[in-house]
């Protein structure tokens, strides 16, 4: 076929498509029609043209068909839909592309030419087939996500200590030894715009894909250093410090970002202003581990305060400035003689979040602390580990994330517990624990080759899907989870179902449903 030709046809179908999508009915809405495929095969963006089918000269569609008429699919679970057209010559025809596809809710799935619905939310919507004047619809109920933990390939042997979601598709990790990884079209990466060789990444934040922040140090602790993502390559920028580290950052948006971590002895604050980075006034000494703004007015930073007994370093950012917070409202929950430590907060709201750090002392092996906010006391209270495990309040923990105020996880270690003197002592595993309802315990809905022993960072995007990095290169995705397996013993214990699910493309269509049609 001659280009001019095709674009001939392109033309006349965009348009009859887009006349009959608007006949049929106003809730309805078309999605665009394009005769060109984008590819990223190898890496690179390759713009294809394609074929638009059309029915041959002369004949006109007489009936439409679409199957299923009903079916029953989960949210990141295609869904296929056949097309049977009968034309006025008496023959059938079934490319998906003669017809247009359409959604009665785009926010709940999208819907390709070759009529394949991929559901994104939760919810009951309608696939429309139209081509001239008929049309044929498909009702779909689309249930919520299952997910499970997947170890993947990772391509370093590095310790990881940082990780960040963009979106479904495209992720960021680094950690020690110059290491900086990217996440695109299902494989990790290095990345080779990233080439500090002697930086530790211990932060990553970003305000959208093209403009993005990794925090560290350099020259084994005493350099702090950050770098900027353009959209196309990382590159340093300068701060207003030259000796420290910077822990963690959190970005609220392009004009708004905050920087934690140590310098001189004193808790060291940085701030982006969409120009430069500024110090702020830190009102406590010590060093601040992690930070977490729930937007630019409110915000959480926790860390170690200075001294030798210590207690942990808290500080919280209202109206403007940074004030150190009374810990647990000041009833003695924990004990002075320790040295304790908050490793990270993740807070769902200005009134709900989390904090973990580790509790140590000279007389027994370091623990965990675990905490929650309490909004009426403006403090933080002690969590609780599920007690049916031994030991596991002695594993130290290094990240939590929440994606709900029930649902979330924590990290640690797998470890031995304290006085445990069985010729075989079981270990504890506190790598990957579940937070349900404000209680951890170990999360087994997970398959690998070999779980790490110990994880350093988390982020999960809202509806739940991200990663879990960790020691030796470690990487666990979150991901949909397609071996049947529900969440009957509570948010991320893993229990079998005693129904059978179908996972993978296609969906389960529901028995004795019959397809709507255009006959």
């Amino acid at each position: 076929m001659s280009s001019k030709l095709f674009l001939q046809r392109a033309s006349t179908l965009a348009a009859a498509l887009a006349a009959s999508a608007c006949g049929y009915s106003p809730m309805y809405q078309p999605l665009p029609v394009t005769p060109y495929t984008t590819d990223y095969t190898g890496g690179s963006r390759l713009i294809r043209q394609e074929a638009v089918p059309v029915l041959p000269p002369g004949v006109e569609a007489r009936g439409l068909q679409l199957e299923p008429g009903q079916a029953v699919a989960r949210v990141g679970q295609s869904l296929g839909f056949q097309v049977v057209v009968k034309g006025s010559d008496n023959k059938v025809y079934n490319d998906p592309r003669l017809v247009s596809w359409t959604l009665s809710n785009l926010e709940l799935g999208q819907v390709d030419r070759q009529g394949v619905l991929m559901p994104l939310a939760a919810g009951t919507v309608k696939v429309v087939a139209q081509i001239g004047p008929l049309a044929a619809e498909a009702t779909v109920q689309i249930e919520p996500a299952r997910y499970a933990w997947q170890q993947v390939l990772s391509p370093t042997g590095a310790n990881l200590r940082a990780v960040k979601m963009v979106s479904r598709f495209e992720a960021w990790a680094g950690g020690e030894g110059g290491t900086l990884l990217h996440y695109l079209n299902g494989a990790w990466r290095p990345e080779p715009s990233f080439r500090q060789s002697d930086a530790t990444v211990r932060g990553i934040g970003f305000a959208n894909s093209s403009l993005g922040w990794v925090v560290g140090h350099r020259g084994g602790g005493k350099v702090p250093f950050a770098a900027r993502w353009d959209g196309q390559a990382w590159r340093a920028a300068s701060l207003p410090v030259s000796e420290g580290a910077l822990h963690a950052i959190s970005v609220v948006n392009e004009r708004d970002a905050w920087a934690v971590g140590e310098a001189d002895g004193d808790a060291l604050l940085l701030h982006w202003d969409g120009t430069s980075w500024k110090q702020a006034a830190a009102p406590a000494g010590g060093r601040l581990n992690d930070v977490h703004m729930t937007s630019s007015r409110s915000g959480w930073a926790v860390g170690k305060a200075s001294g030798v007994a210590t207690m942990p370093l808290i500080l919280k950012f209202q109206n403007g400035s940074w004030s150190k917070k009374s810990l647990w409202d000041n009833r003695g929950t924990v004990s002075l003689t320790n040295s304790q430590e908050l490793t990270a907060v993740k807070m769902l709201s200005e009134t709900q979040g989390y904090a973990v750090g580790v509790r140590d002392s000279l007389l027994i092996n370091p623990r965990g602390i675990f905490l929650q906010y309490d909004p009426k006391r403006d403090g933080w209270v002690n969590g609780s580990f599920d007690a049916s495990v031994e030991g596991l309040d002695q594993v130290p923990l290094n990240d939590i994330e929440m994606i709900s105020g029930t649902e979330g996880w924590a990290l640690g270690q797998v470890r031995q517990r304290d006085w445990a003197f069985e010729r075989n002592p079981r270990s504890v595993f506190g790598n990957l624990l579940a937070n349900v309802n404000g209680v951890l315990k170990p999360d087994t809905n997970f398959f690998s080759g070999n779980i790490s022993g110990a994880f350093y960072a988390i982020d999960l995007l809202p509806q739940g899907e991200g990663f879990v990095v960790g020691e030796s290169g470690a990487i666990l995705h979150r991901t949909f989870d397609w071996r049947g397996i529900t969440n009957n013993a509570g948010a991320g214990m893993g229990g079998t179902s005693a129904v059978p699910y179908s996972y993978g493309p296609g969906g389960a269509a529901v028995p004795g449903a019959n397809p709507a049609s255009s006959f």
